[in-house]
């Protein structure tokens, strides 16, 4: 008989966004979706943190999805193209997840036959599928694929599904000799950088790079970013590793020690906020600010298909950077979402505002 998986809580039962990564035509839409609940925690089966209040009839997956964001795209390019020596034996590539297709392009450009599958696809085509990926719809929609020798891609997907495990054992016990490649916001860099927004409903799992290793053969991994974001190469192992509870890192406790200071502080000084980044830290601190009680909020992203619309669960505005400049006034604050950013946010704006980035709000004095 197996023994029972130990569980340790990480940190306080917190709401947020159920979907941090959607935006709507109108505030009242955005006002209308689903509220999450976030429950960290660490088990003795698992070598990853997740949410344990996680519910997956909430997740919504449709065209307020947004999916873009081009530096990513680069980044991805980048390390792709330095990991291809090793990806000689993959003849094929599905990419379960893949926004809008920008990334099966490039690989058909590479010479690759690639397909994706997507339910946020808002224009289908004979190699990309608007529905969520199965082992079933993919025998049933690519029935010519070579299962043998194809390569499985995950860019910032695996930390959206329930028992990551089981979903990447699925696969290998279907087709032994695939490979899949993962890319994850490293668990390393949310503590060191006390990104609290990251902390989502909707990424169940919160990964580090060694959590794979003792079930899985690594044949590649590295680091992009800034540091920010990992990618691991991986094929069917064998090992399995029962974890000690009290050698999981718990370092999100002093996380959600800094979002309690930082919304305390926020309150204290009673400034407006413009949040730097409309994607999923900014939905995630946009609402915990509306559902903290502060009214003076508005966004602020580059790309142009968030300008315009509104945060889910909050109704915050998004503003494009030259309406934000014009429109906000002058005492406002502008809280960067992302540690990655602060250096060009700040020489952009920081002649007419104060600058600061999550982690490091408390810094900003009235």
């Amino acid at each position: 008989m197996n023994p029972i998986p130990l569980i340790k809580n990480i940190g306080p039962l917190i709401k947020a966004p159920a979907n941090a990564s959607r935006l709507f035509e109108t505030i009242d839409e955005a006002l209308r979706q689903p509220i999450g609940e976030i429950q960290l925690a660490a088990s003795s089966e698992h070598e990853y943190i997740f949410n344990l209040a996680f519910k997956i009839s909430q997740i919504r997956y449709d065209l307020n999805y947004c999916t873009s964001n081009m530096f990513h795209l680069k980044e991805s390019k980048d390390y792709f193209e330095r990991l291809l020596p090793k990806l000689a034996r993959f003849n094929s590539f599905i990419e379960i997840g893949c926004g809008q297709g920008e990334f099966i392009g490039y690989l058909k450009g590479l010479g690759f036959d690639a397909v994706g599958f997507d339910p946020v696809l808002k224009q289908s085509t004979n190699y990309l599928f608007s529905q969520l990926w199965t082992l079933s719809n993919e025998r049933d929609l690519i029935p010519t694929i070579d299962s043998l020798n194809t390569l499985y891609i995950m860019r910032c997907v695996l930390p959206h599904i329930p028992e990551p495990y089981s979903f990447l054992d699925s696969i290998f016990e279907q087709h032994p000799n695939a490979g899949v490649l993962i890319e994850f916001q490293r668990r390393d860099w949310i503590e060191q950088n006390k990104v609290w927004p990251q902390i989502s409903h909707d990424h169940v799992n919160i990964f580090s790079e060694g959590d794979f290793k003792h079930r899985y053969s690594v044949l590649a991994s590295g680091i992009f970013s800034n540091s920010e974001w990992s990618y691991i190469l991986l094929t069917k192992g064998s090992s399995r590793l029962r974890v000690e509870l009290m050698n999981i890192n718990d370092k999100f406790e002093k996380i959600f020690k800094t979002r309690e200071e930082e919304l305390a502080h926020l309150n204290e000084i009673d400034r407006p906020i413009a949040i730097y980044g409309a994607a999923g830290k900014g939905i995630v601190f946009g609402y915990t600010l509306i559902d903290a009680g502060f009214y003076n909020v508005c966004a602020i992203d580059a790309d142009k298909n968030r300008q315009g619309r509104y945060m889910d669960s909050s109704g915050i505005r998004v503003l494009g950077s030259e309406e934000a400049i014009k429109n906000l006034p002058k005492n406002a604050i502008i809280a960067v979402m992302n540690p990655n950013h602060l250096g060009y946010v700040s020489e952009y704006y920081n002649q007419k505002f104060d600058v600061a980035c999550i982690g490091q709000l408390t810094k900003i004095i009235n």
